[in-house]
C-alpha cells in the first residue's frame, strides 16, 4: 500500500514540476490511485496556466505493510456525502486482483477497465 501519489508534469518547453499529496490512509487500488492523481491534475491545471503537456507521469511512494485498519463506521462502501470508505477500497482492490489473475491467464490485452 502507499501513502504518497506522484504526479509529474513536463510542458511543451520542457519544464518539468511534480506535486505530490500523501493519503489519510494508505491505498493500493488502480482506481483510489487514479482518483487521487486525478486531483492532483485538476489542482496543478486549476493553479498554472492552460498550456500543452508533453509528459504526464504517476506514482506511489511511501509504501507501507498490506494491511488496513477498518473502524465501526466503515461497514458500508460509502458514506452519505458519497465519500468512499475501506469498504469500497476493499471491492476495487478485489476488482484489481480479479483483472490481474485474468491478465496473467489470458495475456495483457484479454481485459481492459471501463471508464
Amino acid at each position: 500500500r502507499a501513502r504518497t501519489v506522484t504526479l509529474k508534469l513536463r510542458w511543451d518547453d520542457f519544464t518539468t514540476l511534480t506535486r505530490s499529496h500523501t493519503l489519510e490512509r494508505p491505498v493500493q487500488s488502480t482506481a483510489a490511485i487514479a482518483e487521487a492523481g486525478r486531483a492532483l491534475f485538476d489542482a496543478t491545471i486549476a493553479a498554472e496556466r492552460m498550456r500543452p503537456v508533453r509528459l504526464i507521469g504517476l506514482g506511489v511512494t511511501n509504501l507501507v505493510e498490506d494491511a488496513l485498519q477498518l473502524d465501526f463506521f466503515d461497514a458500508s462502501s460509502t458514506t452519505p456525502g458519497g465519500a468512499v470508505t475501506p469498504a469500497g477500497v476493499l471491492r476495487d482492490e478485489e476488482l484489481d486482483r480479479t483483472i490481474d489473475g485474468l491478465r496473467a491467464r489470458f495475456g495483457q490485452g484479454a481485459l481492459k477497465r471501463g471508464l
